[in-house]
């Protein structure tokens, strides 16, 4: 099981919610990360509820399957990059606990 904490600042409010998955596929993964990035770079609407679940995927997924820091330091680079897209979000962070290391807390902070 994957646990996903995010917080989003907005309208200087912040918002915070936790989720939990199950066993994530890679090929889901893939599916979600391609199509999400690519209306972020289309500059679609998308909700922030949207976006924090997709990060929130990505950096699990890093973390679940590469366990290299290398790739999860670029990884979150490019989350910051495409939270910058968005005009409305202050800040976005998020935490990932996954259940063999509960007490490890993962967390990416996206401020603009």
């Amino acid at each position: 099981m994957i646990w996903i904490e995010y917080r989003i600042r907005l309208a200087g409010k912040m918002r915070s919610s936790i989720l939990g998955f199950d066993r994530f596929h890679e090929r889901d993964f893939d599916v979600l990360y391609h199509n999400v990035s690519h209306m972020i770079r289309k500059r679609a609407l998308i909700s922030l509820g949207q976006l924090a679940v997709y990060c929130g995927h990505y950096i699990a997924e890093s973390l679940r399957s590469e366990g290299h820091v290398q790739e999860i330091t670029e990884k979150v680079k490019s989350v910051r990059t495409y939270c910058r897209e968005l005009d409305d979000a202050e800040q976005i962070s998020f935490g990932v606990m996954i259940d063999s290391l509960p007490r490890r807390v993962f967390f990416v902070p996206l401020a603009r």
